[in-house]
C-alpha cells in the first residue's frame, strides 16, 4: 500500500493527545533482531524485517523532529506544538531504544528518486514480488542489515 500509494499514512492509534503522527526509528538494522519482540498490550511486533531506510540527505529533506521522553511533567510543561514529539517513559518499557522521530500527517513519498530511499522486506521472494511495482529498489532485510554492521 505504501509503495501503490507513495505515502505512508500518519495515525493517532497510540499518540498520546490524539496528534496524527509517522514514526521513524534511528535504530541501525543491525541491533532489530534483537529488538524484534511481540507486544501484546499493542497487539504488533517492533522492529519487523519490513520498511524503507532513507539515504541521509533525505532524512534531513524530511524534517521530522525526534521525539522527546519522559514523564508527565515533561508531558505538562510542553507547548501544544511540542506535544506531538512527546513519549511517556513508563515502567513497563523504556521507549528510548526506538531512537523514535515524528512527521506530523502523512509522509508524501512522490518527491524522493530512487536514489533517495530503499524499500526493505524479509525474502529474496518478496523483493521479485514487489519490485516491479517499486520505483525504488527493494533490497531482502538481511542484505542492508549486514550492510549497517559494516558501516559502523
Amino acid at each position: 500500500n505504501i509503495i501503490h500509494k507513495q505515502r505512508i499514512l500518519s495515525s493517532n492509534q497510540t499518540i498520546r493527545g490524539g496528534y496524527k503522527v509517522v514514526c521513524l526509528t534511528a535504530t541501525p538494522l543491525h541491533q532489530w533482531k534483537e529488538l524484534n519482540v511481540y507486544r501484546p498490550h499493542l497487539h504488533r511486533w517492533d522492529f519487523c524485517p519490513y520498511g524503507l531506510f532513507f539515504s541521509p540527505a533525505t532524512v534531513k529533506r524530511i524534517l521530522s523532529k525526534p521525539v522527546r521522553y519522559g514523564d508527565e511533567q515533561l508531558w505538562n510543561s510542553l507547548s501544544q506544538k511540542h506535544k506531538p514529539f512527546f513519549q511517556a517513559i513508563d515502567g513497563n518499557i523504556d521507549w528510548r531504544m526506538e531512537q523514535e522521530h515524528r512527521v506530523v500527517g502523512d509522509l508524501r513519498l512522490k518527491a524522493f528518486k530512487s536514489e533517495d530511499l530503499v524499500v526493505f522486506v524479509r525474502t529474496e521472494s518478496e523483493v521479485a514480488a514487489l519490485q516491479p511495482h517499486s520505483i525504488w529498489p527493494v533490497l531482502p532485510f538481511e542484505y542492508l542489515a549486514g550492510l549497517a554492521k559494516i558501516q559502523k
